[in-house]
């Protein structure tokens, strides 16, 4: 069965989050922010986001004192 769940670019994902491209690289290295999508083969394949894992996210930084050693990173808002 093949998954037609919309994925979004960095660029989509980071706009959401209020947060720069850069930063959701930093958290995928850290292991942090949104599940990733790889497309392709690596070193050079593609990165996407579900939108479902976006939004999962997103619910899980908003939820009352998050866990020690959550791979979530605290959602902050880029300076205009």
């Amino acid at each position: 069965m093949i998954d037609r769940e919309p994925l979004l670019t960095r660029a989509e994902v980071a706009k959401r989050l209020g947060v720069s491209p850069e930063t959701l690289r930093l958290w995928q290295r850290e292991k942090r922010g949104p599940r990733v999508v790889r497309l392709g083969k690596l070193p050079r394949g593609r990165i996407r986001y579900r939108e479902s894992d976006v939004a999962r996210y997103i619910s899980e930084c908003h939820a009352p004192s998050p866990s020690a050693g959550s791979r979530r990173a605290p959602l902050r808002r880029k300076k205009s």
